[in-house]
């Protein structure tokens, strides 16, 4: 058991030696060689996708909250059409082909 002070995200004694040593050997990391192929220009794209998946845990930190909204009724006109923008920008970035397809509830019941 860890103590209740330690650094949950911290490297342990043992895993910085193996480091060291496969270093000090020239062997390469598992996330080094997941880095160095998803940058290979000559990798289809979904291959390359699929190694950033792989990866991603291991250089990125992960989110500990979500945000938190009013519910609809509680919002003022300002907050619903700033909450509208947002989730037609969501829906645009994550490759939506009907942006506004997100606003057809708020039409649909005349707000």
């Amino acid at each position: 058991m860890k103590a209740p002070d330690a650094n949950r995200g911290s490297k342990n004694r043992r895993t910085l030696q193996l480091i060291t040593r496969a270093k000090m050997k020239n062997l390469e990391l598992p996330v080094d060689r997941l880095l160095r192929r998803m940058n290979d220009p000559r990798l289809p794209e979904d291959i390359v996708d699929h190694l950033a998946a792989l990866a991603a845990p291991y250089t990125a930190a992960r989110l500990s909250a979500v945000s938190v909204m009013k519910r609809p009724s509680q919002m003022s006109s300002q907050e619903l059409d700033d909450a509208i923008q947002m989730a037609k920008e969501d829906a645009l970035r994550l490759g939506s082909r009907k942006p506004d397809a997100c606003t057809d509830r708020r039409l649909a019941r005349g707000a």
